[in-house]
């Protein structure tokens, strides 16, 4: 894949603002969430790397093929155990994500979380 990690991180930390604001508004302090993230790769064996990698860390991944035929990518999904995050550890989390992709040729698509009832 062909990206400039820099600029989709900083993409990714702008995104984190608004989430943060969403997820404080409805959420108190100190609640543990699991946090869904989401990857794409151009091939299997990128696919197959990045889930290795999640999972190592302790995440449910799972990796599967996705797009059109001529446009095929490998779809790495998951979520988080429950975490207890502030701002500034969801930055670091992003960065840790973004960072892996890199190491996977791969993407960070993001991340997202159930808010509460």
């Amino acid at each position: 894949m062909n990206i400039d990690y820099e600029a989709d991180l900083a993409d990714k930390l702008a995104r984190n603002t608004e989430l943060w604001e969403m997820l404080a508004s409805h959420a108190a302090a100190g609640v543990a969430f699991n946090l869904d993230f989401f990857f794409y790769a151009d091939s299997k064996v990128g696919g197959e790397s990045l889930q290795m990698e999640l999972s190592a860390l302790g995440y449910q991944a799972t990796s599967e093929r996705s797009g059109t035929f001529r446009n095929r990518l490998w779809a790495v999904t998951g979520s988080t155990p429950p975490m207890t995050l502030t701002r500034s550890e969801i930055d670091e989390w992003t960065r840790r994500m973004v960072d892996i992709a890199r190491r996977c040729q791969s993407q960070f698509d993001g991340w997202g979380t159930a808010l509460p009832a």
